[in-house]
């Protein structure tokens, strides 16, 4: 499988007092969290508890009310836009591309942040186009108008647009949303690959077993505040999914396996 530049530095992320909201209303309030290097970590947690509204704190979509986005300890609002853009890629959640556009221009996309007024389309943009096309399996549907592809196959897509900024962090809002299993999981295999590559990724996920099957690291959220962190076999219990789903649970571990497995039994009452 193809690699894009796995040699890129490792770069900290962290966010310091950090609060978000939309007009008056707060989401979240005052939280710090630093972003492992070079390990996959998964945001989770109930619809409405400030996931995505992190995200995008994080990647300066989202204005902070307070406290700091931190990158390599400089904040990341006093940085231009182009040079953030060259270490955090984003893949937002609702993603809306032109009608009729293939693979490839898709993923062409990605190497905007590298283009400016003296620096035009070069020799190396086309060779990481290709290796970000390539390190997504996409090379023999590259031509491919987007909307005949498959969700997997999509998603896969506007990954390989991320990558092709050539960041070594990655931020990911709900890659596997509306997946069915065999789509979700092609995706998370992409994502781990991507990450033993060199990349960092943070990612937003619904599915708690899929998030302790690929990530490292886990965030647990609960009304804006994250409220776990750590080792998916390290923060994984009982109390722990009660108190983000309302949901009585058995959880297993199964023989050659480190990471747990959330069977639900029924809601709390």
């Amino acid at each position: 499988m193809a690699s894009v530049h796995s040699d890129l530095p490792l770069h900290l992320m962290e966010a310091s007092e950090l609060s978000l909201g939309h007009d008056d209303t707060l989401i979240i309030e005052r939280l710090s969290v630093r972003l492992q290097p070079g390990s996959i970590s998964a945001i989770v947690g109930p619809n409405g508890c400030g996931k995505s509204t992190l995200l995008k704190g994080l990647s300066r979509i989202l204005t902070p009310k307070a406290g700091q986005v931190l990158l390599d300890g400089k904040d990341v609002k006093q940085l231009p836009s182009r040079e953030v853009a060259k270490h955090i890629g984003l893949m937002p959640q609702d993603n809306q591309a032109p009608d009729g556009i293939t693979v490839r221009e898709l993923v062409e996309f990605g190497r905007h942040p590298h283009q400016g007024l003296f620096r035009q389309w070069t020799k190396e943009d086309e060779s990481i186009v290709n290796m970000a096309i390539a390190s997504a399996d996409l090379t023999d549907i590259q031509d491919r108008k987007l909307e005949t592809l498959s969700g997997g196959q999509r998603q896969r897509a506007w990954i390989a647009m991320t990558v092709a900024q050539d960041t070594s962090i990655l931020l990911l809002d709900e890659p596997t949303s509306a997946l069915d299993l065999g789509h979700e999981l092609e995706v998370l295999e992409l994502i781990k690959r991507l990450n033993e590559q060199g990349k960092t990724i943070v990612m937003v996920i619904h599915d708690i077993n899929m998030a302790c099957r690929f990530a490292d690291h886990l965030i647990a959220m609960v009304g804006g505040k994250i409220v776990a962190e750590g080792a998916p076999e390290k923060v994984i219990d009982k109390s722990l999914i009660r108190d983000l789903y309302k949901v009585d649970c058995d959880i297993v571990s199964q023989p050659g396996y480190s990471y747990p497995m959330i069977i639900p039994k029924t809601l709390c009452e």
